[in-house]
């Protein structure tokens, strides 16, 4: 089963759709990309293709749920923090 495209952070319904027209269908397709071929695709210079690669291969690893869920609890806490000083 592969990974939708969607769940790499700093990828929309926009991006997606550019990025399918180039062959990027997944997450999977971008972890496994270069650099140099996400950077082919129209509005993904060098910085933004490394960023996409990057944030594409935690999100196949599971990598990026599990650091959704670490930001999730830290809010958690302040919010009770918070909540506790009133």
């Amino acid at each position: 089963m592969t990974t939708p495209i969607t769940r790499v952070s700093g990828i929309g319904p926009s991006a997606a759709e550019v990025l399918a027209k180039h062959g990027f269908n997944s997450a999977d397709d971008l972890a496994k990309a270069t650099v140099d071929q996400i950077s082919a695709v129209p509005g993904f210079g060098a910085a933004r293709a490394a960023t996409v690669q990057q944030a594409a291969a935690a999100a196949v690893s599971g990598a990026g749920a599990a650091a959704a869920k670490k930001v999730a609890a830290k809010k958690a806490l302040v919010k009770k923090k918070v909540v506790a000083r009133r």
